[in-house]
Formats: C-alpha cells, structure tokens, sequence
C-alpha cells in the first residue's frame, strides 16, 4: 500500500525524459512508482493533479532566508514550501564568522531543504546594506582566511554547497578585483565551486562581467547573468567573445532575478545570440519582492516561457541542472524510483498575463506555472501565498 498517489499529472522530468501524463506513488518519504494508471485504491491518500504539471521538486539556487526583526530578508517557507520550493540555497546573506548563528537561525522550523553558499569575507552581512563594502572591509586580505573558512566547511558540509563572492574594485582603474582573488584561491583549496555576483554593487566600482567570468572555471557559477547593470554586452551590444568563452569552459549562468538583476531586453538579446542559462533561480531577496516584480520561483519560470524555452527546458533549469550546480545531483532533481519524494504540483493556466522584470511589464497570452502543491519527503503541503501578494487573488481563485 502506497502512502500517497499523484494522478493524472503532466508528468515533466527532463532528466529521465518524462513528458507525459503518469502517476506517482510515494511510500515511506520515497518514490515508490512513476506509471501511467496505478489503481487509486493502492493508496491511503490520493492527490488528482489532471491538468497540473508536476515536477521533481523545484530547487531555488538562490533567495535570500531568515525572516527576523533585524533582517529584510524573506521566511524560507513563505519562498520555499509555500511556493512548491522544496530545496532553497541561500546564496550570500552572510560571512564566515557569523555562518553557525546564521544557519540555526534559517533552519529554525522550516520544512523547506535548505542549504548554503556563504560568502567567503569573514565578516559579511546582507541584511546590513553591504556594510563591509562602505567601510572598505572586503577589500582587506585581513577579511579573507582560508584556515578558518575551511575548518567552517568541515563543520558544515551537510549544509554548504559552496562559496560566494562580490568583485569589486577599489579604484575604476583597477582590472583586479581583490575579493575575487582571494575567494577564488579559498574555494580552489577547499575544492568547492566559487558563486560571483555579476554587476553592480553598492558603495564601490565594480569588475566588469567578462572580465569575472574568464577568470571562473568549469562549475563555477555566475548570477545575474542578464542584469542591466554590469551586462555581457561589449560597446557593440554583442555578447562580450570572453562570455562565449567562460560558457564553452563550464561556467554555469544562473539568472539571480531580484528586485533590479534581471532585463527581459538583456534576456533577449543575449539569448538571440547564443547565450543560454544553466539555471534559473529567484533571488528573492527581501519581503517586498515576494509581492513583485518576483513572486516566486514558478513566476520567474513563467518569464522564460515568455522569452520561447520550452516548459521541459524550464524545468530542467530548476530542477536536475539546479542539483548540478550544487553537486546534489545524486539525491535531487529527478524523481527516479527510491529518491527522496520530493516533488511540485504546478497549475500550467492559459490567460493574458502580466509580466515585470522589475523595469519593464509586459502583456503575454500563454501558459503560466502557479504553485499549487509542493510534497517534501513524502508529506503533502499546500501552497500559501503571502499577505498583500499582487498575485494573490490570481493564484487563490486559480488554486481552487
């Protein structure tokens, strides 16, 4: 007897080739079954998902977590469970020194998988404006210490799935960033992939996105790959022959939407000449982006429908291509027999929608993927969505 049967789902799982409609029986927190037609009468609880899409569960390689009276940042459930996320990565919200407080704080009672790509400075806080930055801390060799952020991997490796880093410049002038250096030399030690944020960044000038990403090498991964600020354009408006380079070596482009690191015209336009990215993922950063331009994961996923990926190509990018990117492909990202059972159950609603990228809206008649059920290790949970959501009434009407 299963515990729990998914019927009648539009079944995707790119990495196994699913594209059609199946069954999925769950027993004992694990996947027990994917076939058409199981008898509903094999299990003790059955979820009717014909119409739905379902989908190894959705992993975010970046939001920003830890919902307290000091932080901007977002709940982990509000942006992980609750929008059928069932493994988040919170991607840069702190330092080394602060990390072991950081993670009991983040875990807390979450039932969202989460896991971690600290930032490499000792001393970092997101929440606190990039204040390292303004005080000049990042740029000092004293901020970086390889003894220490490898004695903290050892302790957290259940957790870390590698390290984070900003490049900024102390001067304009300046074609080498320091942090970069040193969070690269720290990571190729630990033997970790090494995340960069590409762009602008608060307080200093910045290195520019080609010459970041000629110095990251295959599993690295570069966020924000089609923000404004800091773009893979050359004086041409051609793609920059080193952004050609870095994704012919490996590196992984990951989107890092966020309130202003995503350009549906940088999209296009890097898109149209060849530019594809590994993974997509949210940077939902704070509470006022879980109300727009992000929403969710599944929104930002519906973005790319709008930009002619494919839904399967979509799914890929945030399911098996996100468990890649932080080398948990062996336990995530498919819903092969005997996995965990972690799966999302996604309305794929036809309508006139509205699109925001953070600077432009656009109108766009198609599908839209819209949270409905997420299953974390076997237990069914429905989604929720947030106070004062714009796309509340939406989803909630959609969701019934």
């Amino acid at each position: 007897m299963y515990d729990l049967l998914i019927q009648n789902g539009h079944v995707v799982d790119p990495h196994q080739g699913f594209d059609a409609v199946f069954d999925i029986a769950i027993k004992d927190g694990c996947i027990a079954a994917v076939m058409p037609q199981i008898p509903a009468q094999h299990a003790l609880s059955v979820v009717e998902a014909r119409g739905k899409v379902v989908t190894p569960g959705l992993i975010d390689i970046h939001i920003h977590a830890a919902d307290h009276d000091e932080s901007i940042n977002a709940e982990v459930d509000t942006v992980g469970i609750h929008m059928a996320v069932t493994t988040a990565v919170d991607a840069g919200s702190t330092g080394v020194l602060d990390f072991p407080g950081y993670r009991k704080l983040v875990e807390g009672t979450a039932k969202t998988r989460i896991l971690f790509i600290p930032v490499t400075s000792l001393v970092f806080n997101f929440a606190g404006n990039f204040m390292g930055l303004k005080v000049g801390s990042d740029l000092s060799p004293d901020n970086y210490d390889l003894r220490k952020t490898a004695a903290l991997y050892e302790r957290h490796q259940d957790v870390i799935v590698g390290f984070k880093c900003i490049a900024p410049l102390k001067e304009p002038s300046d074609t080498e960033s320091l942090p970069l250096k040193y969070s690269k030399e720290i990571t190729r030690s630990i033997g970790v992939p090494l995340t960069v944020h590409l762009g602008w960044v608060p307080y200093r000038p910045w290195l520019d996105t080609p010459s970041i990403l000629e110095k990251l090498d295959a599993g690295d991964i570069a966020t924000h790959i089609f923000r404004r600020q800091g773009s893979v354009f050359d004086a041409n408006n051609q793609v920059d022959s080193r952004v050609f380079a870095a994704q012919e070596k490996g590196v992984l482009f990951d989107i890092g939407h966020g309130t202003g690191n995503f350009d549906f015209d940088v999209a296009r336009r890097a898109i149209d000449q060849g530019i594809r990215p590994f993974t997509i993922s949210s940077d939902v950063m704070d509470k006022s982006s879980i109300t727009g331009p992000v929403f969710s994961l599944a929104e930002t996923m519906t973005k790319f429908l709008y930009l002619g990926f494919t839904l399967s190509e979509v799914v890929a990018m945030t399911t098996y291509n996100a468990a890649r990117a932080i080398n948990r492909e062996s336990e995530l990202g498919t819903l092969a027999v005997g996995r965990v059972a972690d799966v999302s159950i996604l309305n794929y609603q036809e309508g006139n929608w509205k699109l925001n990228d953070g600077i432009h809206v656009v109108q766009w008649e198609g599908r839209k993927l819209i949270p409905q059920y997420a299953v974390k290790s076997g237990e069914l949970i429905p989604c929720q969505y947030p106070e004062n959501s714009l796309r509340k009434a939406e989803t909630a009407a959609i969701a019934q």
